[in-house]
């Protein structure tokens, strides 16, 4: 057996040593919103990934704990939320500070998979400009400022930093704006074209009977929703992930989208249990080896039955900040753990997500002291434009999302 994961495309391989457990190929796209043919997206051209997802489960409400790379890699290979990894950064290490977790690649390497892993590669442009609009290219009014991103790593590339932005605010220009959408979706059929060199051979291999495909991300992409660029928020279009398993035995032409919500935690335990060697839900968040997610083969197994099963109601991440207004020093979008001053925790059920901003120090979250909150109705705004945490009529669903919200993270 083997574990392959890529990243970036990473691949990690899992290869089983011993005959009757299946090999698993695990592909994390870095910065992958489901910007994909098989999610709807008609400027993508991800013809591999397609075929992918149509003899494999597609999940249509997969989300990410917190929309940064290190972290949200952190937290999918450990099973462990940020909060107990209480790492929220790129500059410091889990293992470290809060314990020698067991990792998946480790944890099925432990139990007889050899793993090999294939790193980051670059991506080249792609795709006619012409055919790209911009949508929502502007900040909602009563939205506060401590949920943009003024997206700080793009403005330090040498093109953007020659259109002279005033920050935080002043937007892309209009064509800028439609070549840097044309570049994302240019990587992404890049990507799609080594999905699919890597499935034919595969198939070259005969392998394909006994191989478990998974793709998914590390966290979305804004590409001007919010007059916002690139990841670090708490909104839809920077947590939403695709999410593709391809199961042998189980690659007919049939309905095989799953709408339940599940979260990149529940990956780990996921694997782990197709692999025959499931791990305990986390009691004791000390434990080198345990969950906080929730295992999705119930999901799976009840759509191939045609059932339905009860299962979680919200997917739940969050994100730093330095302060409430936008600044360059310290990094509102990459702030050090010592400069993080308030935590956006945000809660995603079916119909809403809720965003609340407290006081946060010394990795310690201060509930009683909330400095803002969002409150969007995906029934009528899809793409969180309308803040109705202050509207009389949301009043009683915001204290319940907010209870609930605030007990699930103290669970944890």
């Amino acid at each position: 057996m083997y574990l392959i994961i890529f990243r970036s495309f990473f691949l990690l391989l899992l290869i089983e040593k011993c005959k009757g457990r299946p090999n698993f190929i695990f592909i994390i796209v870095d910065d992958l919103r489901p910007a994909l043919g098989c999610y709807g997206d008609v400027n993508s051209w991800s013809p591999n990934i397609d075929n992918l997802a149509r003899n494999g489960f597609l999940f249509t409400q997969a989300y990410a704990q917190q929309s940064l790379c290190a972290p949200s890699r952190n937290s999918l290979l450990t099973s462990r939320r940020p909060d107990t990894l209480k790492l929220y950064d790129f500059y410091n290490y889990w293992r470290n500070t809060v314990g020698n977790f067991t990792t998946l690649p480790q944890h099925l390497k432990d139990n007889g998979y050899i793993t090999k892993s294939i790193g980051k590669i670059f991506h080249p442009d792609y795709h006619p400009i012409e055919k790209f609009k911009l949508h929502n290219y502007y900040w909602p009014k009563n939205v506060s400022s401590v949920a943009y991103n003024p997206w700080t790593d793009i403005r330090e590339r040498q093109d953007v930093e020659g259109l002279n932005l005033k920050f935080p605010w002043q937007k892309i220009p209009h064509y800028f704006g439609k070549k840097i959408v044309q570049s994302y979706y240019a990587a992404l059929s890049y990507i799609d074209d080594l999905v699919g060199q890597l499935l034919k051979k595969i198939y070259t291999l005969n392998l394909e009977n006994n191989t478990i495909i998974v793709l998914t991300s590390d966290h979305g992409w804004s590409l001007g929703q919010h007059s916002q660029w690139g990841k670090y928020s708490n909104f839809d279009v920077a947590l939403k992930v695709p999410l593709i398993i391809s199961l042998p035995n189980h690659r007919n032409n049939f309905d095989k989208n799953i709408n339940s919500i599940v979260e990149l935690v529940d990956i780990f335990p996921t694997i782990a249990e197709l692999a025959g060697c499931p791990i305990k839900s986390c009691t004791n968040s000390k434990d080198n080896l345990c969950s906080e997610g929730i295992s999705f083969v119930p999901l799976i197994n009840a759509n191939i039955k045609n059932q339905t099963i009860k299962w979680k109601q919200a997917a739940f991440s969050q994100y730093p900040r330095p302060g409430i207004e936008p600044t360059w020093h310290p990094n509102s979008d990459k702030p050090r753990l010592d400069e993080i001053k308030i935590m956006g925790y945000t809660l995603r059920t079916k119909h809403y997500r809720y965003t609340a901003w407290i006081k946060f120090k010394n990795k310690k979250a201060y509930w009683n002291k909330i400095l803002a909150e969002e409150l969007y109705d995906h029934r009528h705004d899809p793409n969180e434009m309308s803040n109705y945490s202050n509207d009389p009529m949301y009043k009683k669903l915001k204290t319940k999302l907010n209870t609930y919200l605030k007990n699930r993270w103290y669970n944890f």
